[in-house]
């Protein structure tokens, strides 16, 4: 499998899909979604593609999961997975919208474990550099 940026489609479709989950019935916490197309696709195109916890690249990203030394029925390679190909977004605080202020990228690992149960700044305090350093290394380690 070869790496590829997400493509301007499928932008689109993230920012529709959280639209659409924001103005859900489903929808019982606090989920609002500020960005418009353009705004959303200016602001992306701006990111360094790393992991804003991390530091792990896209690239680095996709080609641990891809190599299968970490599995999960999430990752994109799995029959049903989703997740894993590109870095995520995720809201700094998770009790604010979708907005340029508040969104940043995250790998899949660092998404995951911060959950919407942190915010950034406790996510750090958690985890601490040297924590996030040796997590990183890890990941690292697994690219061929």
């Amino acid at each position: 499998m070869i790496y590829e940026r997400k493509t301007e489609n499928q932008l689109r479709n993230w920012l529709s899909n959280k639209k659409s989950y924001s103005n859900s019935k489903k929808n019982n916490y606090p989920f609002e979604v500020l960005f418009d197309v353009k705004t959303f696709l200016c602001w992306y195109r701006k990111q360094t593609m790393s992991c804003h916890y991390c530091g792990l690249t896209e690239e680095e990203q996709f080609q641990i999961i891809v190599s299968k030394k970490i599995t999960s029925k999430r990752f994109f390679i799995e029959e049903k997975g989703k997740r894993g190909r590109h870095l995520e977004i995720d809201r700094k605080n998770p009790e604010e919208p979708y907005s340029e202020q508040n969104c940043v990228l995250s790998c899949y690992f660092c998404n995951n474990d911060k959950s919407d149960v942190f915010s950034d700044s406790q996510f750090f305090k958690l985890n601490g550099i040297g924590k996030l350093n040796s997590r990183v290394e890890f990941l690292k380690s697994l690219i061929d």
